[in-house]
């Protein structure tokens, strides 16, 4: 957290990461959704009767500034009510350090696998998160000095995996705020630099993905030369340092439009012996891409059909398929792939045929109108109805 970040300042970061967050990608994301609820003024009088005043900053957080639900991990918990409520007059074993029991604990968050972070009430270390680790037969351990330092600890993690999640696969939307990604720029830079952070020496983000989002920002901004140094510090940390290598090659090259060197760094990373199976995914997309940016659109229909194979429940990847065979006038084989995956997908079972490919089809047709290509939207439509209607 930076010295001067307010509680509304930390919302902030929280606000523009749940916005940009568009897959709930990141961790805990996906139980918590991003949702903030309300805490109502009886429930936190009744915590209050028992353990007097919170401590200011998480009383502040979560009734003024955000409320309880998204947050570190699987999200803030609301405040116990009931039986509970009484508990939180009673001391926390185990002791602190200095011998005296940690009295009045709240929990604050649920890492999973019974972990816990909560927040010290009472005594000398009142207002301090400590970590619970007991579950695993781990002791009970400081964590951070205040709420602010978690809170803000936890956004830095959290916009460095954003980084990881949305800037090496390029999926980050075109409208994501330039203040965000100058956010996530510093927080990956921080991780990068910095591996004392208790959150991220206990949870630690892969090195070699850190500074390739890093590479990946330096091309945003232009700067060729920063994006070679991160992807070269990328490879000294990874286990597969020639992939890597390639994979930088292929995003420089991209940027430069020098397609063909683009396809040559794919075809090279392919060829290295014994890649891992995320590595050889990322580089047969890479291969695809490339031959599309060089309309070489049957080579590229080969490419994003391999692209299915290696991995058949990466929908997106199927969906493209189609794409190239709508791009290049091929209407009816692209209903026929969609009814591959409208076959082979086990969600849709014993829908009718018209619906599963309705539902399979990504929108295609609708993005194609978007674009101005309203012919072949009822082409492609046309030839989705005819292939319903075969046995």
């Amino acid at each position: 957290m930076g010295v001067h970040e307010t509680l509304t300042d930390l919302f902030g970061r929280l606000c523009a990461l749940a916005k940009a967050d568009r897959r709930r990608a990141l961790f805990g994301a996906s139980q918590h959704e991003w949702f903030l609820g309300e805490v109502e003024p009886d429930e936190l009088a009744a915590v209050e009767a028992v353990t007097g005043p919170l401590p200011a900053a998480w009383r502040a957080w979560i009734s003024e500034v955000a409320g309880v639900g998204a947050g570190p991990f699987y999200g803030v918990q609301p405040l116990p009510t009931g039986d509970d409520v009484a508990a939180l007059g009673q001391p926390f074993e185990p002791e602190a350090p200095e011998g005296e029991p940690l009295t009045g604990c709240l929990t604050l968050s649920d890492h999973g696998c019974g972990y816990q972070d909560v927040l010290v009430l009472n005594g000398p270390h009142r207002g301090e998160v400590w970590v619970d680790f007991r579950e695993a037969g781990g002791p009970v351990v400081a964590w951070y000095s205040s709420i602010e330092a978690w809170l803000g600890a936890w956004l830095t993690y959290g916009e460095a995996e954003w980084g990881i999640n949305y800037l090496i696969d390029g999926s980050a939307s075109s409208e994501t705020p330039a203040a965000f990604l100058a956010q996530v720029g510093r927080s990956l830079a921080a991780v990068a630099a910095d591996g004392k952070d208790p959150i991220l020496a206990q949870y630690p983000l892969p090195r070699d993905k850190v500074h390739q989002a890093l590479a990946r920002m330096a091309l945003t901004a232009g700067d060729v030369l920063a994006a070679e140094a991160a992807f070269a510090a990328a490879a000294a940390v990874s286990r597969e340092p020639e992939a890597v290598r390639a994979v930088g090659r292929c995003a420089i090259a991209q940027h430069l439009e020098e397609y063909d060197a683009w396809l040559t760094a794919a075809d090279e990373g392919l060829a290295i012996r014994n890649l891992y199976w995320s590595q050889q995914k990322f580089l047969l997309g890479e291969r695809a891409n490339a031959l599309e940016a060089l309309a070489m659109w049957d080579e590229a229909v080969a490419a994003r059909e391999k692209l299915s194979e290696h991995d058949p429940r990466d929908v997106p990847a199927w969906i493209g398929v189609a794409q190239i065979h709508c791009r290049i006038g091929e209407f009816e084989r692209a209903a026929a792939w969609l009814r591959r995956l409208a076959d082979a997908d086990a969600s849709l079972k014993g829908q009718p045929l018209a619906d599963r490919l309705q539902a399979v089809s990504g929108g295609i047709a609708e993005t194609l109108r978007e674009e101005g290509d309203g012919p072949r939207a009822d082409k492609l439509e046309a030839a989705i109805a005819a292939e319903a209607a075969r046995p």
